[in-house]
């Protein structure tokens, strides 16, 4: 049987700003979840079916015109390798030695990155988790095969250590190279430290270690950047909300401003996070469902504010069976959220329901309140 449903976070840790910061590749077409995707080359988002399953994040990585080049999905099937994730090249097929990527779990695992100094070749960097096999990256050329790749590189050990289960990625100030943003995860005692590294065209950088923030024990949560890669979120399910400006040129985070930090039961399980595309307003999805039956909650912050966290909004506080996912910025400047059905792990998968086969849209997130247009569950993925 074919297993149908859209579980958290399949919305995919996709290339950030890959279509305005590094012309020649865009995030046009996105494959996720159980079957799903979208394809934003037209310029009208078109559902498009795609034959595998992500129960995780996934990432993807087009040309200029919109051309899907390859994917990264997280496995879930059993027998086809523990803790590790598929290439999928343009055909939809595995990618030469594109098999047992390590780096799976269910929210934020890998991202693409394309090489400074090959354009041919992209870096997948990922970790897992819970699983202590430290970050790890793979590298794609696709000069190989004609065009359709082959990973001649993988699973290098880029750090040891564990990780929380998100990656962030946004370009340096010098319009080359990359920064790469992950958090340390130290589930007894708790950790502030972000791991920043430097993809040149000599590979990547030791890392810069910086302690800054809430020191905290979650492992799941998201990292994300503004477009212009000059402010930085992170959140998680322990109730942080916690913003830091970054320099694209040096690499220093610093000037957080804690927006939210709870406990006992007042503590929300903030999931998914999203900055809208002028950067000044960031939406923040909270999962509860998953774990006591709460409602789906959107929240929406004016980053302008002279006290940010007195300026959350609901944009969204149903009672439904369905708990808010990813939220990722589209090539249309539309915000989309994945959801997943009903409530506890694992997910039913052969329910299919208006939950479970649409995304919500954000349709204006530049604007305050209720003018952004929020329509939940209003994509139509087309019967996946």
């Amino acid at each position: 049987m074919r297993l149908k449903t859209i579980y958290i976070a399949c919305l995919l840790a996709f290339l950030f700003a890959g279509e305005h910061a590094f012309s020649q590749y865009t995030n046009k077409v996105w494959c996720f979840g159980d079957s799903a995707g979208v394809d934003f080359s037209s310029g009208i988002p078109t559902p498009i079916t795609t034959p595998y399953r992500s129960q995780g994040g996934s990432s993807s990585v087009c040309d200029s015109n919109g051309q899907l080049l390859f994917y990264v999905r997280s496995i879930t099937e059993s027998g086809l390798g523990a803790y590790s994730a598929l290439i999928i090249n343009r055909n939809f097929q595995t990618m030469d030695e594109g098999d047992s990527i390590l780096g799976t779990g269910f929210y934020h695992e890998h991202i693409i990155i394309p090489s400074p100094g090959m354009d041919s070749m992209f870096y997948i960097a990922g970790t897992a988790i819970a699983f202590n096999f430290g970050i790890r990256y793979s590298i794609v050329d696709l000069k190989f095969n004609s065009g359709f790749g082959k990973v001649i590189q993988k699973n290098s050990l880029l750090s040891n250590g564990n990780f929380s289960d998100a990656i962030a990625v946004t370009k340096h100030g010098n319009g080359r190279d990359w920064w790469i943003v992950m958090h340390k995860w130290e589930p007894t005692v708790g950790s502030n430290q972000f791991y920043i590294f430097l993809l040149t065209p000599s590979g990547f950088s030791a890392p810069t270690i910086y302690s800054i923030g809430v020191a905290h024990k979650s492992n799941i949560g998201n990292l994300e950047f503004t477009r212009n890669g000059d402010k930085f979120i992170a959140t998680n399910n322990l109730g942080l909300i916690e913003l830091f400006d970054f320099d694209r040129c040096s690499g220093v985070l610093n000037n957080n401003i804690l927006i939210s930090l709870q406990s006992g039961s007042a503590q929300k399980r903030y999931f998914g996070s999203c900055f809208s595309p002028n950067g000044t307003v960031l939406y923040v999805g909270v999962a509860d469902n998953i774990f006591n039956g709460d409602s789906l909650r959107l929240y929406q912050f004016n980053l302008l504010a002279s006290n940010i966290a007195a300026s959350k909004l609901t944009i969204y506080n149903m009672v439904v069976p369905c708990s808010g996912g990813m939220l990722a910025l589209g090539p249309d400047d539309k915000i989309y959220m994945s959801g997943t059905y009903a409530i506890g792990y694992p997910y039913p998968d052969s329910v299919h329901n208006i939950y479970n086969e649409n995304l919500s849209v954000i349709n204006n997130p530049d604007s305050i309140g209720l003018a952004c247009n929020f329509q939940p569950f209003s994509f139509y993925l087309g019967g996946n």
